[in-house]
Parts: C-alpha cells; sequence; structure tokens
C-alpha cells in the first residue's frame, strides 16, 4: 500500500517519462500509462480499435479483465413473477446477443 510520502513523491514527478527506465517504477499502472502517449484520442473509433488490440497484450491487465468478464457472465439470475412474464424473460436471456445467451452479451459489454 503506498504511504503518504510516496504519494507526494509521485505527485511531485511532472511526467511519466521522469521515472527510471530500470524497472523500479512504483506501480503498474505507471507501466501501462507510458503506452497511453501513444493512444489515439479519447472518443474516437480508432483509439477503440487501439485498445481492443493493446488490453490482451498486457498479462495483468489482460488478468483483470478476464476475470470481471468471467465474473459477470457467472451471475445467476432467478426470474419471479407471473408465468407468462417469466416464460418471456427466460426468452429474452436465451436469444440474447441474436442467439449467443446472456453469457455472452454480458461478456461483450463488459468488455466494452
Amino acid at each position: 500500500m503506498a504511504t503518504f510520502n510516496d504519494l507526494r513523491e509521485l505527485a511531485a514527478r511532472s511526467s511519466v517519462q521522469d521515472f527510471p527506465r530500470d524497472g523500479t517504477t512504483p506501480s503498474l499502472i505507471l507501466q501501462v500509462a507510458v503506452t497511453a502517449d501513444d493512444a489515439p484520442k479519447w472518443w474516437t473509433p480508432r483509439r477503440d480499435i487501439y485498445l481492443d488490440d493493446f488490453w490482451p497484450t498486457e498479462p495483468f491487465l489482460a488478468g483483470a479483465i478476464y476475470s470481471v468478464c468471467s465474473r459477470n457472465a457467472s451471475f445467476p439470475f432467478e426470474l419471479s413473477g407471473p408465468e407468462d412474464e417469466v416464460r418471456w424473460s427466460q426468452q429474452l436471456l436465451a436469444q440474447a446477443d441474436f442467439g449467443a445467451g446472456w453469457q455472452t452479451f454480458l461478456t461483450k459489454v463488459t468488455l466494452d
């Protein structure tokens, strides 16, 4: 866990380039942050494509994203209510994402 002095030292640095390049970077976030310098501008289709290609190449980031996707896709649903509405809701969940199912749909939503 970072201490107050560590945080003050991080805040005092003017840019990511100020950190040593000998592998002693203070955190994983700063290692990944260097890559952001090459990324296209925010809210552009090119940035979406760039990020889709980038995240699987970083093992720690890919592991975290995979864990969250797996957790979200395994949410249990318990439908209750009138019989017709439960049946309609089950069909909706089963046919989500053009028939692939709600697990696939939730995985795609999580990745986005």
